[in-house]
């Protein structure tokens, strides 16, 4: 299951009305914590879970304080202390060393279900939301414009509101439907993406072998379709370009000269790319980033993808400086290591 604001909400939005659902949202940490504000769960009154606000350490008290909320139709804030020493506490071995509260809201057609429809309505048309979640008990969450001026007034001014900003998933387009590009598909799934796969060569790896719930493009790149795939131009913010092949490859990059992409990536090496890059009628006007993928020393598909997944995520979150973690070493093998160095000194 995919934990992205955007996945939660359209499970849930399926099977609303099948029974009775409550919201628990994380509105304060103080310290570190697992999730952040703005994490929510939706939970039902049979205790299925949707979404999660820690690594699992806090999921089964919440799921029975939100069916305690469900049952009385009242609100609930819950307030965690993952430095709590009782040894009768739930979270006592939690160390994350902060203290996390979750406002639990009941979900009902009289309060609009909070207003989550309208929620993922925004989400749905691949923009971004605002969502404000109100600490008081009688109040209805609303969901903001993203445009409003107001914000930060109705933040500063009423603390019994808490202001969140959800991003839109990010939509991933693929040029050519080899076969690394499945795990590639896959994998970005994973990361809750919304996927679209280009690709008209008959000689291909096929269609059938991908997911059925992305988009699915068979039409050719050219000028003729243009309007056709406007929406790719618009809406996409990633383009991998991994055709195999140097005029596909040339007709993806150009097609995506026009776009809004925030990143632009081409499977290959250098020379490959100048190659390409030739073949185009005009000159790149967009960054192209190439060879595509962190360098960890990836060979099989599935490490690529890991590689240029890895490497966009960072980019698109403006994480341009990316470095392994040196790891810690035990003290006994410090010690090793310094006599080693001291009598090869010697």
């Amino acid at each position: 299951m995919n934990h992205h604001i955007h996945c939660i909400l359209k499970q849930w939005s399926a099977q609303k009305n099948q029974q009775l659902w409550a919201l628990a949202s994380i509105v304060g940490i103080t310290g570190s914590s697992y999730r952040k504000e703005g994490a929510v769960m939706l939970i039902s009154e049979q205790g299925q879970s949707l979404g999660m606000l820690s690594g699992g350490c806090l999921e089964a008290d919440i799921v029975l304080q939100a069916q305690k909320c469900i049952f009385f139709n009242k609100s609930k804030m819950l307030h965690y202390d993952t430095q709590d020493q009782d040894e009768h506490s739930a979270i006592k071995l939690l160390g994350c060393g902060g203290s996390i509260s979750v406002l639990i809201q009941p979900l009902t057609n009289q309060n609009n279900h909070h207003n989550l429809p309208c929620l993922l309505n925004q989400l749905n048309q691949n923009k971004s939301a605002v969502y404000a979640v109100k600490l008081s008990p009688n109040e209805v969450n609303e969901c903001l414009p993203t445009n409003n001026h107001d914000l930060h007034n109705l933040k500063s001014i009423d603390n019994k509101i808490q202001i969140f900003a959800f991003k839109a998933r990010t939509h991933l387009a693929i040029f050519g439907a080899g076969l690394d590009a499945v795990p590639m598909v896959k994998m970005a799934q994973l990361l809750g993406w919304h996927v679209s796969l280009l690709d008209d060569r008959k000689n291909q790896f096929g269609f059938k072998h991908f997911p059925q719930d992305i988009d699915l493009i068979r039409t050719p790149l050219n000028r003729e379709t243009e309007v056709s795939l406007s929406f790719i131009r618009q809406s996409a913010d990633v383009a991998i370009i991994m055709g195999h092949n140097l005029k596909f490859d040339a007709s993806a990059l150009t097609f995506m000269q026009k776009s809004k992409a925030r990143y632009i990536g081409m499977l290959g090496p250098v020379h490959r790319q100048e190659k390409v890059i030739d073949l185009l009628p005009e000159k790149l006007n967009l960054p192209l980033y190439g060879p595509i993928g962190l360098d960890i020393g990836s060979e099989l598909p599935e490490e690529i993808a890991l590689s240029c997944l890895a490497e966009i995520q960072a980019a698109i979150n403006n994480k341009h400086k990316v470095t392994l973690k040196r790891p810690r070493i035990p003290k006994q093998q410090l010690a090793q290591q310094a006599a080693l160095k001291n009598g090869y000194s010697k």
